[in-house]
């Protein structure tokens, strides 16, 4: 017996199963019930999803330095944000790779002190995010949050909506 011989026998042996399976209620029966299934598991995903993603919380631990204007020319030679604008050391800005222009941020220190900044521009530098640095707040902000001796703080970063 040649091999497509046992293929054909193997296929008709299947096809047997299939046809008693399907006596007297047809293929649309079982396909009916294999999409109400997938319908029933897709909303029931959908469900936890929503109701998870109601019970998370937007509060992220991250690693936060500081630059001025000062720093900015040194590095790259001008002040310019990367929204177009120049960068002002007394307002309560940040940048950060993680977020949208003007998303407003929560950022609270392990202390209790906490700022409200806006997301102006992008950083920290690549190779400052590669060590672990996730923000750059304006030197405003870093005051109100901690003295700038300290250079880095580790602080928890909220989206306020």
């Amino acid at each position: 017996m040649s091999v497509w011989e046992k293929v054909e026998l193997f296929l008709q042996d299947r096809w047997e199963d299939l046809d008693w399976m399907l006596d007297g209620y047809g293929f649309n029966f079982f396909l009916r019930r294999f999409v109400f299934w997938v319908g029933v598991l897709i909303l029931g995903l959908w469900f936890w999803a929503v109701v998870l993603s109601f019970f998370a919380t937007n509060v992220h631990a991250a690693t936060a330095s500081y630059y001025t204007v000062e720093s900015c020319l040194k590095e790259s030679g001008q002040f310019t944000m990367a929204n177009g604008r120049k960068l002002n050391d007394s307002k309560f800005t940040c940048a950060s790779w993680d977020y949208k222009f003007g998303t407003r941020l929560l950022v609270t220190t392990s202390s209790g002190r906490s700022v409200i900044v806006v997301v102006t521009d992008r950083g920290p530098a690549k190779r400052l995010c590669r060590m672990g640095r996730t923000l750059d707040l304006s030197k405003a902000s870093f005051l109100a949050l901690a003295d700038l001796k300290r250079g880095v703080i580790e602080v928890s970063v909220e989206v306020i909506k």
